[in-house]
């Protein structure tokens, strides 16, 4: 059959098409992380699982069931993904309780803060307090204040917000202001003017300007978190078939990714970089890292409206050295280098452990499965980077290996080893492509190893507090003792597997893991808070209330089920009156949603040429959802290295490849070397 001209000029779309739709896992995470962007004075992190206070550091991943704290005359920015944000002022506590795809929520058990959403969002956001639980509608600027569990202030700076509690709702323009007092089954509230702005609205609105300008950078994608922080800390320059690549400014000769910072064991995700480095978010969790001219390059990515990039606790490739694999697991330390655009990945997270390494030097043919294919995508003309490649050949890029002793992983901050890796070493070192065998210990659990300072530690059990919630929040997180010992015995388990089966003393890959089984599910887990810092039980009102602007008996107190108030909404507002209901959807908000939006962000029936007003509806992601990684957990073919450019000599004959391929073999250069001629996807 032949095809008619029209339907061959469609097949590279229908390819590129092809390349981008996202491969569906069974156990595809359902949590995100949020990241700690800006610290001014002191601020403090309570770990979900274990309920341990620690000083925080920028980046410090929050995960869901995790506190932050402000003490006096201090404040902290949490950014919950790319396009909302959270910004604690002094005295404030904050538990994020869901990270879910597209939804948000957050408990404010006391202080003032503000949130932020920008254009691009495209989650449903609910904040709770005490007695009220807030919608924000459209993309704005929202101001909350918890005086006490008894009373809370919402002002809408910029959009639209659905304020309620448990005996209905009412709708907050801009300019408005409403305080709520009594518990959530009994509360009055008043609507009056807005207050004045402040100091703390003045640093918002200078941070969102910072972070607005670089949402519309060119360079990168919208849908990076951390993105804001790179044009103020390096410079972009353009490669040609990656486009614009990022090099950091003020680094030394033999700076390398990955160096500066520590493993931080996180719930799901297992270990977890984070940097010291305060624009190390984005580089080390999206995209990938290689060698050009001399000096490590960042390339973030296709930068397409239909590409999202998937966030990941790092991209790098594990090795052991110094030990062995097979009758018991031992490497007297651990190493790890930054993936290419063209090297696979293996993903070592999720529920279960699986322990797998292979001999570099046979890792051109091995069989292995669940790796993430290259990604970098099969351009004409595009120049290859595998950093795996080239390392026999190329000590610099050997020079960008990290390693540290084994007892010393996972435990503190990075202490480089001394001493650079030879190719000898490189050839005698086993690969990992699943999880470490470390048992992450107490060590493994603060990124800044000190413990939070007075006064950012509430003295109250907020565990005890209660929260009025429209939408039931996920499943705490189960205690990190459980899951390190589950953890251990699921080790020792495959490292006796490895004893006792015939054979199997110099496999180079482990078995394929293991079953999930009831012990995963996370069971909530309560804990007693530490410290008295001269805080009452209550959360005490604040020194100050806010400035008004001499209104503040201009409204009078109502009943959210009041017809007055049911009608009021329904004559000015033209919403309905909130109804009330036993939750049944826990997935679904039971508010009206944020209006959607269609094609690149523009409501339907309108035009890309109509100006977007500022309270209008946040923009949606296209019908088309962005492309995800491929990440394979069945059976992959063997894995051999494509072809390196011509004029390369030297290197590993690994590389990267896809999944239902396999590649030619390939040779390492100074700065780049074999390459998948498959697109791959994070």
């Amino acid at each position: 059959m032949r095809l008619r001209p029209s339907a061959l000029i469609l097949l590279p779309f229908v390819a590129a098409f092809l390349w981008m739709a996202p491969a569906a896992r069974a156990d595809e995470p359902t949590n995100g992380a949020a990241r700690i962007s800006v610290i001014q004075g002191s601020v403090s992190t309570q770990r979900g699982d274990t309920g341990d206070w620690n000083a925080a550091t920028v980046n410090t991943p929050v995960m869901p069931g995790d506190r932050v704290s402000t003490g006096d005359h201090s404040r902290a920015e949490i950014q919950l993904d790319f396009a909302n944000i959270i910004r604690l002022d002094e005295g404030t506590v904050v538990r994020v309780t869901d990270l879910a795809p597209q939804r948000i929520q957050i408990e404010v058990a006391q202080g003032l803060v503000s949130f932020d959403s920008f254009q691009n969002s495209d989650s449903d956001v609910e904040i709770d307090t005490p007695n009220l639980a807030i919608h924000p509608r459209r993309d704005g600027m929202y101001r909350i204040q918890v005086n006490s569990d008894g009373e809370t202030m919402v002002a809408v700076r910029r959009g639209q917000a659905e304020v309620g509690t448990a005996e209905g709702s009412t709708t907050l323009e801009p300019g408005q202001r409403i305080t709520v007092r009594g518990d959530s089954s009994s509360a009055q509230y008043k609507v009056d003017n807005a207050p004045a702005s402040d100091a703390f609205d003045q640093w918002n609105e200078e941070r969102d300007q910072l972070i607005q300008r670089s949402l519309s950078s060119p360079n990168l994608s919208p849908y990076y978190t951390g993105g804001g922080d790179l044009n103020q800390n390096g410079t972009w320059n353009n490669v040609p078939g990656y486009g614009d690549v990022w090099a950091p400014a003020n680094v030394p000769p033999d700076w390398a990714p990955y160096r500066n910072g520590a493993w931080v064991w996180e719930p799901y995700w297992g270990w977890t970089w984070v940097s010291y480095e305060p624009w190390g978010w984005a580089p080390y969790h999206y995209g990938r890292w290689f060698l050009y001219g001399g000096s490590w390059m960042w390339w973030p990515g296709p930068v397409s409206p239909y590409y999202r990039p998937i966030w990941a606790p790092a991209y790098v490739s594990f090795f052991g050295f110094g030990g062995h694999f097979g009758v018991g697991i031992g490497f007297g330390s651990y190493g790890w280098l930054p993936i290419g655009p063209a090297d696979p990945f293996f993903p070592w997270w999720g529920f279960g452990a699986r322990i797998g390494f292979v001999g570099f030097a046979d890792f051109n043919h091995f069989g292995g499965r669940g790796f993430i294919a290259p990604l970098a995508g099969p351009l004409r003309g595009r120049a290859v980077f595998s950093n795996l490649n080239g390392l026999e050949s190329n000590a610099r890029l050997r020079a960008g290996i990290t390693s540290v002793s084994a007892g010393r992983f996972g435990n503190g901050r990075v202490v480089p080893e001394s001493g650079r890796i030879s190719a000898e070493q490189i050839r005698g070192a086993q690969l990992a492509h699943g999880s470490l065998p470390v048992t992450p210990g107490r060590g493994s659990l603060s990124a800044s190893g000190r413990p939070a300072r007075p006064g950012t530690v509430p003295s109250r059990n907020l565990e005890s507090q209660r929260f009025f919630q429209h939408n039931q929040p996920a499943a705490a997180r189960h205690s990190f003792a459980a899951e390190s010992a589950q953890f251990r015995q699921q080790t020792e388990q495959q490292r006796s597997s490895f004893a006792s089966a015939p054979g199997r003393a110099t496999s180079r890959e482990s078995a394929a893991g293991t079953t999930r089984s009831s012990e995963n599910l996370r069971q909530p887990v309560t804990h007693q808070e530490a410290g008295t810092q001269g805080r009452s039980q209550e959360p005490a009102a604040r020194a100050q209330e806010p400035r008004t602007n001499g209104s503040e008996n201009s409204g009078s107190w109502q009943r959210f089920n009041s017809p007055q108030s049911q009608s009021g909404n329904r004559a000015s507002r033209g919403s309905e009156p909130y109804q009330y209901r036993p939750q049944l959807d826990l997935h679904k908000s039971i508010v009206q949603e944020r209006t959607p939006s269609y094609g690149f962000g523009f409501p339907r029936g309108s035009s890309p040429s109509a100006q977007r007003p500022s309270n209008a509806a946040p923009r949606s992601q296209p019908s088309y959802r962005a492309p995800e990684p491929q990440r394979g957990y069945s059976a992959a073919p063997r894995y051999s290295a494509p072809s390196a450019p011509r004029g390369s000599s030297g290197g590993y004959r690994g590389g990267g490849g896809n999944r239902g391929s396999s590649g030619s073999r390939g040779s390492g250069s100074s700065h780049s070397s074999g390459s998948s001629h498959h697109p791959g996807r994070r």
